[in-house]
């Protein structure tokens, strides 16, 4: 995102609402507070109940009558299950990790494992007719249009009389257009991006002029019960950062503070990877010291890369007085074998 649409998403975040077009009319698309949330998954549950007195079944249902007809398999079934349960795993083993290389390496499987679950979880869709739960989604979006698009910033006259005006008196072409618009503002706010602005420059130096409280009253200018789940998520995520920040022993790399994904990743385990790096690096005697110096301890660690030693901000691989992998990055990248044996073949 550029900062200026970021600036422009902040500034919708604070006014708590997205302005759009209906039919060539002013419309405000209200962000949602958690109450509003509450009653909407209420409206959801009652559409499962409705379909339900209609003879509609549930998913459930549906998969236990085609397994036994042979239509679906508990097999497939039960590798939903284990890849759900395989890829939930991997993304707590990825928060375990150290290094930065094998995080990313993780990350390219769990994206693999997702999208085999995805193509089995579509294939049982195709078979599978509507479901209760699919009846409520359809029942639940016109109460959520109806509940959530007003005439006015204030929110306190509806933009339609009733949910059935986005059935009957709105043609195919405006309902669809007016879904692109919502689910654009739902895209916009997601929460990578809500994380993506709390760790901007521009949002931590507002924390900072809020206080050192860092209080949300004092920064929104309202209860904390009054504010919008994108607000709390927005504030709540920047003072992480803040705290972090203000909290950190050592100098944290201009790096991490000029990007706000490295400082994304640095504050929720760039931190503590590089504590526990230290640590791990503590652990274990340095074979490569004198006898004198084996009191000291190892100054690298396995399968660690030049990026990984940067983006824990810990020290490089030493050998000597020499680190041929500086004086390879010094050289260009490369080295050839006669600057190697220059290096490392002293006289005894």
């Amino acid at each position: 995102m550029e900062l200026d649409d970021i600036q422009d998403a902040y500034v919708k975040i604070c006014d708590g609402y997205e302005q759009i077009l209906i039919g060539g009319k002013n419309c405000f698309l209200k962000h949602h507070h958690y109450s509003d949330r509450c009653i909407l998954k209420q409206r959801h549950k009652e559409g499962i109940a409705i379909a339900q007195q209609n003879g509609i079944r549930t998913e459930g249902d549906y998969l236990d009558f085609y397994i036994k007809k042979g239509w679906w398999s508990q097999s497939r079934e039960d590798e939903i299950r284990t890849l759900s349960s395989f890829i939930e795993n991997l993304k707590k083993s990825k928060e375990k990790l150290i290094l930065p290389s094998q995080r990313d390496q993780l990350s390219a499987t769990i994206a693999t494992e997702e999208d085999k679950l995805s193509f089995i979880i579509l294939e049982k869709k195709s078979i599978i007719p509507l479901t209760a739960e699919e009846y409520a989604d359809k029942y639940y979006n016109k109460f959520y249009l109806h509940q959530s698009l007003y005439k006015d910033p204030e929110f306190k006259e509806f933009f339609a009389d009733s949910e059935l005006f986005f059935n009957e008196e709105m043609d195919e072409e405006s309902y669809n257009d007016m879904w692109a618009c919502i689910l654009n503002s739902i895209n916009l706010f997601k929460i990578q991006n809500i994380k993506y602005m709390a760790a901007c420059g521009f949002f931590q130096n507002l924390l900072v002029l809020a206080g050192k409280e860092l209080s949300a009253i004092h920064f929104y200018g309202k209860p904390v019960s009054c504010l919008s789940i994108n607000q709390l998520d927005l504030f709540s995520y920047g003072a992480s950062y803040r705290r972090s920040i203000n909290n950190a022993t050592e100098k944290i790399p201009d790096y991490v503070l000029s990007d706000p994904l490295n400082l994304i990743d640095w504050c929720e385990g760039g931190s503590s990877s590089s504590n526990a790096a230290r640590e791990l690096m503590d652990r274990v005697p340095n074979k490569n010291k004198t006898r004198g110096e084996r009191s000291g301890r190892i100054s690298s660690i396995v399968g660690a890369s030049s990026s990984d030693y940067q983006k824990l901000g810990v020290g490089k691989v030493a050998s000597g007085k020499s680190d041929l992998l500086s004086e390879a990055e010094n050289s260009g990248g490369e080295m050839g074998i006669g600057q190697v044996v220059k290096k490392t073949d002293k006289p005894k």
